[in-house]
């Protein structure tokens, strides 16, 4: 089965920094713990400051499309909160592994 990767762009306001990094601190001990998905974040360098790739990477597409059913509260409560800090809507990617 291969593997599904989706990608969610964020751009904060300086001010914002601290409370986005604890919330994606949060999601990394909530889905790294035993999960179907592996959850990483990245800081963009250069020109471009205070902007992130939240990188969710899932076993397979049933993993994948089971994702919003399988959500808690607590993860809904924390993506809410990081929709609320950004400066724009994020930009999601997804991407299917081929091969």
């Amino acid at each position: 089965m291969p593997k599904v990767i989706m990608m969610v762009n964020v751009e904060l306001d300086p001010t914002n920094r601290s409370s986005y990094l604890e919330a994606t601190g949060r999601l990394k001990e909530r889905f790294n713990n035993g999960s179907d998905v592996q959850y990483a974040v990245y800081e963009k360098q250069g020109k471009e400051q205070n902007a992130f790739t939240e990188v969710f990477t899932f076993n397979d597409e049933a993993a994948y499309d089971a994702f919003d059913d399988g959500e808690d509260e607590e993860i809904k409560d924390l993506f809410g909160r990081i929709t609320g800090l950004s400066r724009s809507t994020p930009r999601y990617t997804t991407l299917v592994e081929v091969g």
